[in-house]
């Protein structure tokens, strides 16, 4: 990204940190309850050697994601896990250019029990960065359109790229 000013022309150095996923909501809740659970017998004064590991386990439950990074002053991305406050899988990989955002869609199913299956199926949304003699960056997925578009139409604006709606909807 270019700005002008007073006749000058300086290049904006750009870090954008990109929250992808994190685990489903049911065991972010779960991990909620964990340390909950924890902090109650902690101060009750009981078993704290159990309670100190209950809550180590809930503080990973609520704290994991997974990320990106772009910074287009040095050029290069990276995707990792997050967990405990550390980077886990943090390849820094250089680039020339970046190509275009994609909004992609695919279909999803899903059964549940034994003999009477519940099945669940719709539409999922997956958005990716591509990137010339590389692979694609994964930004995220949402079975909502429209907040995967929003985000990713941000990130587009900030990178000065297009993004590229596959979808058939």
């Amino acid at each position: 990204m270019y700005r002008r000013g007073e006749g000058l022309v300086k290049f904006v150095t750009v870090k954008i940190k990109i929250y992808v996923e994190f685990l489903p909501v049911p065991i972010i809740v779960v991990g909620a309850g964990l340390i909950l659970y924890a902090i109650a017998g902690l101060i009750t004064a009981t078993a704290y050697g159990v309670h100190l590991l209950v809550l180590v386990l809930g503080m990973a439950l609520v704290t994991t994601h997974q990320g990106a990074t772009i910074d287009t002053g040095k050029k290069e991305f990276a995707d990792f896990y997050w967990f405990w406050g550390l980077k886990l899988n943090h390849y820094r990989q250089n680039y020339d250019s970046l190509e275009t955002i994609v909004l992609s869609q695919t279909r999803y199913s899903q059964a549940y029990g034994f003999v009477p299956r519940l099945h669940n199926q719709g539409q999922l949304y997956q958005g990716y960065l591509k990137i010339p003699g590389h692979d694609s960056l994964y930004l995220g997925r949402s079975k909502n359109k429209n907040k995967l578009h929003q985000k990713l139409a941000a990130l587009a604006a900030r990178l000065n790229l297009s993004l590229t709606d596959t979808t058939k909807d």
